[in-house]
């Protein structure tokens, strides 16, 4: 990827990659440090927020354990991904936004993911946004 600052990207997805977990996981590296997401129930306390500074150590931030407290047990991951984006859908049809991500971003993360399949259809650059 190629962004109008000059800046670059990788995107890379896939259900089978050597060595990883299964579940969800974001990484993003930047000139200054990284950040990693991830949705796991691989391994106990295998979910979380890391960040990296410029030494490049990622250091946890962050442990999502509501959804285990609330029911006075440790709940798979994907029992409280599942049921927060349930009730964000919800609360965003009933014209109550959540505080987070919006049905837009959720148009614009789509066209990002339309434009790498046409990219690599296409063998070439595809210019944002598509409409």
């Amino acid at each position: 990827m190629e962004f109008a600052s000059g800046a670059s990207g990788i995107c890379h997805a896939g259900w089978s990659t050597v060595g990883r977990a299964p579940g969800l996981e974001i990484r993003v590296f930047g000139s200054r440090g990284a950040v990693r997401c991830q949705l796991s129930d691989d391994l106990p306390g295998a979910q979380g927020l890391w960040v990296a500074g410029p030494d490049g150590l990622f250091r946890q931030v962050f442990a999502d354990q509501s959804a285990a407290e609330s029911i006075g047990k440790a709940a798979p991951w994907w029992v409280d991904f599942s049921s927060r984006l349930i009730a964000d859908f919800v609360a965003e049809v009933q014209g109550t936004p959540a505080s987070g991500p919006t049905f837009a971003d959720g148009v614009a993360a789509q066209d990002v993911l339309e434009a790498i399949v046409l990219s690599t259809q296409q063998r070439r650059w595809i210019n944002l946004p598509l409409s």
